[in-house]
């Protein structure tokens, strides 16, 4: 059994997961899994806000959760970005970690290695197949992001064993290939505060972009025309359904969760503002895919939507119109619980929910 917390600490809530090894085809099961409300205000599109107050919520939840063992915390920032480097196969160890952090060269566009915390892995060998070389993952985020997070731990009395991209972990819970194939994968993990959209060729992760909206703006988009506060219209928006998006759900995917409610009495006011939120956020995604390919010269061939935002009705649809890419949602490779409402189905929004704790849980030291 393995003992790793994933640590999820997103917008609205704080979620912990452990779970057992992973079985013959992949599958793990949730031995232990928590909530807890996040106090408002204390993050921001997904980022720490109060450092203070986020780490008192992770010291009450793990405290209530009463769980024990080594923690891998998630960071989503805006501030990342992802490399790949080929290097010398002889070149190991020690010489190889001072030649990824002192390459003589910035690594990234985006971020200067000199405010960078920098993680990197090996993922293989040179796809040309040459055996000299070996292919490695370079991950930076910005060091103002990763000290706040750190800060947040310090306050709820932990030290991780890893701080791990939500992104990466999100592609790790739902994305599975075979060994020695080099298919490309999209996962888009909708969660509150923002939307991830990470890319992975073969094994490895090879872009990542964080999109600032999220369900909760799309929720707030939608309190003025239902004239409801923002509890009410979350809860309403699960009724509803992107106006404009193609028919094709029961198409998509068996994990395609239909509701016997939906469809009634929405007005022409909530449908457009339910359609203007979604068709911006998924032009944001449909950006983030088309620079990801610019950048790799080649197109995913697949999407996949987790998180709990990827229930909204119309949304795969409406994604699969605009990529020309086949889009179902996406369930994490576990063995589900039974539903929380009593039946035998599991509880689809449940695991949603908790996708990156999952893919947190499920970190392994890079080689």
């Amino acid at each position: 059994m393995r003992n790793i917390i994933g640590l999820d600490i997103g917008t609205t809530a704080v979620r912990l997961v452990q779970v057992s090894k992973p079985d013959t085809d992949g599958f793990v099961t949730i031995t232990d899994a928590h909530i807890e409300p996040m106090p408002e205000r204390a993050m921001a599109t997904s980022q720490i806000n109060d450092a203070t107050t986020v780490g008192l919520t992770v010291a009450s939840a793990l405290s209530n959760a009463k769980m024990r063992g080594p923690v891998v915390v998630g960071l989503t920032t805006t501030r990342t970005d992802l490399v790949t480097l080929d290097i010398p196969a002889h070149i190991t160890g020690g010489a190889r970690d001072d030649l990824i952090r002192n390459p003589g060269r910035e690594l990234s566009p985006r971020l200067k290695l000199a405010n960078s915390y920098l993680s990197w892995s090996t993922i293989g060998t040179d796809p040309t197949g040459d055996a000299a070389r070996e292919q490695v993952a370079v991950a930076l985020a910005h060091l103002d992001d990763v000290e706040l997070l750190t800060r947040a731990c310090t306050v709820a009395g932990i030290t991780p064993i890893a701080i791990d991209l939500n992104g990466a972990a999100a592609l790790r819970a739902v994305s599975r290939t075979r060994q020695g194939i080099r298919d490309t994968e999209t996962v888009i993990n909708l969660g509150a505060g923002s939307t991830l959209v990470a890319t992975r060729t073969g094994p490895a992760l090879r872009s990542l972009q964080v999109i600032p909206h999220g369900g909760a703006r799309i929720t707030q988009e939608l309190m003025g025309p239902l004239r409801a506060d923002f509890a009410a219209a979350d809860e309403r928006k699960r009724a509803l359904r992107i106006s404009d998006a193609p028919d094709q759900a029961r198409q998509q995917s068996s994990l395609y969760i239909d509701n016997p409610d939906a469809g009634a009495g929405a007005t022409s006011g909530v449908d457009a503002a339910l359609s203007d939120t979604a068709n911006r956020l998924v032009y944001s995604v449909v950006t983030a895919i088309d620079q990801d390919e610019q950048r790799h010269r080649s197109r995913t061939r697949r999407i996949l939507l987790t998180g709990q935002g990827a229930l909204l009705r119309g949304l795969a649809e409406l994604v699969q119109a605009r990529t020309n890419v086949q889009t179902r949602i996406g369930l994490p490779w576990v063995h589900p619980p039974k539903s929380r409402r009593g039946g035998l189905e599991p509880d689809q929004p449940f695991l949603l929910g908790l996708t990156t704790a999952i893919g947190l849980a499920l970190w392994e030291k890079p080689s």
